[in-house]
């Protein structure tokens, strides 16, 4: 295996390689050094120089990859213009600019095998892969195939294809230069991986912080991240961006004298100008749909389609986001809650006034009509049982005082239903679902006590005495096994100590004498 430094005069700037039976340190340094007391399964840290070296090539690769495919597409839209006016035939300057566009994408192909194998470089530097594996036993190559099967979607020259699709008692003609023009604008992607290397979200320590949470300092993350900050800038930004998009694709479908009726006579189109194009897909977008002037092509009606659905996920995020930013923050939180409190201390107050004004009329009333009712505040309605009139209010009072009485208790239960509703806004004013949640474990807690109370209630109090019982009589028969295991050691203890006496005894002794301590340590035991 070799070993390559970045700088052969530094021994510090060691190449580590990593190798799937074990972990090795390599050096040109012959000085030795102290063995480490590592795990074979544990990963030295990757050298930092050969990753940021790494990383930039990376960067240059997909900075060219972009302008190639920037320029590919570009000349696309410039060729098929001039074969359109041209009426569907390639002149040569169309052929010239078909050949640097195959010419291009040839190209951008090698920087394309080129970038993965500075990524399998990459994770080779991680140790995630050893030194034996190829872009092949990674998997690598499924993406990068992908990729150059996409780039080679070219325009070939010397190639005036074209088709006519019927639809609508309508005759479209399309040519292989649109279709291919339109797949050319998707080589556009290559820009979102370009943002991915500039943006700060994506460098070395936004991928230690990630990687401690098993998150991809990616691109799309980075996106997410800048949406997060800056919502407004960032939907507003998509917005723009996938209009213009849009309405390129729809210039490119939506070109003049492309259709011919049911007679044979050619129609010209309603969306000769770019802006007629973007007028499309913003009310569009926007889901309002004038219909004043709309597509005619298949491509046409599918981009619509798609402008549609776009517009679905940007008016949602765009609710999102306000919704967001409407949102308090902990201190605004506060205030609001304190500030509504002290508005409702108002109402609150004026209702606690009322209904307490309302129970004391109800009490004089009744000292004022000297009457024998069952209740001084609440009225007591008429009972009939079997042509009997039970005791109530109307047999001690008139009709009108009767009336009267239940009016103003109805005002007192108003007064104190309102003064309920006031009271439980005034508490949850301010609060979050998180708050909700906290105050809802908080009962839990509070009210469990009494919920195990109730349940050793409902269990059967002989069942546990018999199971107390039961228990106290394993007791004895847990403490001799118990006394069994000690004096098992003891004799354990015993045995190991007359061996070794009887060994360390002199060799001229009688066999009498040596056994004899084994002996006595036997009896003893035996006594004991």
């Amino acid at each position: 295996m070799k070993v390559y430094h970045l700088d052969e005069n530094n021994a510090d700037d060691t190449v580590f390689a990593f190798s799937q039976d074990k972990k090795m340190h390599l050096s040109t340094d012959d000085s030795p050094r102290k063995k480490s007391k590592s795990s074979a399964f544990d990963v030295p840290r990757y050298n930092s120089r050969m990753m940021d070296a790494a990383k930039k090539e990376l960067r240059n690769d997909d900075t060219i990859i972009a302008v190639i495919n920037f320029t590919v597409c570009s000349l696309s839209f410039i060729q098929h213009a001039l074969f359109f006016e041209n009426n569907y035939k390639s002149t040569e300057f169309v052929t010239y600019l078909r050949i640097l566009i195959l010419a291009l994408s040839i190209s951008s192909i090698l920087w394309i095998v080129r970038r993965y194998e500075i990524k399998l470089i990459m994770l080779l530097v991680r140790y995630k892969v050893s030194t034996r594996d190829t872009v092949y036993s990674t998997g690598l190559y499924k993406i990068m195939l992908i990729e150059i099967f996409f780039a080679l979607f070219v325009i070939p020259p010397y190639v005036d294809w074209t088709f006519d699709v019927e639809m609508l008692g309508f005759t479209v003609e399309y040519s292989l230069s649109t279709v291919l023009t339109f797949v050319s604008m998707m080589k556009l992607y290559v820009v979102v991986r370009l943002f991915g290397h500039y943006t700060e979200y994506t460098q070395e320590k936004a991928e230690i912080i990630c990687s401690k949470h098993a998150v991809s300092a990616n691109a799309f993350f980075a996106l997410k991240c800048y949406i997060k900050d800056s919502p407004f800038i960032g939907i507003g930004s998509f917005f723009f961006t996938m209009s213009i998009f849009s309405s390129l694709a729809m210039k490119l479908c939506e070109e003049p004298d492309r259709w011919m009726d049911g007679e044979g006579k050619s129609i010209e189109s309603t969306l000769r100008a770019f802006w007629d194009d973007m007028w499309v897909i913003f009310y569009t977008t926007t889901t309002i749909g004038y219909g004043n002037i709309y597509p005619f092509t298949h491509l046409g009606r599918v981009i619509c389609i798609l402008a549609c659905i776009l517009g679905n996920m940007y008016l949602g995020m765009l609710v999102v986001s306000i919704n967001r930013k409407m949102e308090h923050d902990e201190g605004q939180n506060l205030s609001y809650a304190w500030i509504s409190r002290e508005y409702l201390k108002k109402d609150i107050r004026k209702a606690a006034t009322n209904a307490i004004r309302k129970a004391a009329t109800l009490f004089l009333l009744h000292k004022k009509w000297n009457s024998k009712a069952i209740s001084p505040i609440k009225p007591n309605g008429i009972v009939v049982y079997k042509g009997v009139w039970v005791k109530n209010d109307m047999c001690h009072m008139s009709k009108d005082q009767y009336m009267k009485k239940i009016s103003i208790y109805r005002d007192l239960k108003k007064n104190l239903m309102m003064l309920k509703d006031l009271n439980t806004q005034a508490r949850e004013v301010g609060t979050s679902d998180f708050d909700l949640i906290l105050q809802f474990e908080d009962a839990a807690r509070i009210e469990f006590p009494k919920i195990t109370k109730k349940i050793r209630e409902k269990i059967n109090k002989d069942e546990v005495k018999k199971s107390d019982i039961i228990a106290e009589s394993f007791r004895p028969m847990e403490e001799a096994s118990e006394n069994i295991r000690e004096f098992t050691k003891a004799m354990r203890r015993k045995i190991s100590h007359a061996v070794r006496r009887k060994t360390t005894l002199p060799p001229n002794g009688s066999q009498g004498n040596v056994s004899s301590p084994v002996r006595s340590s036997a009896r003893r035991l035996t006594n004991s």
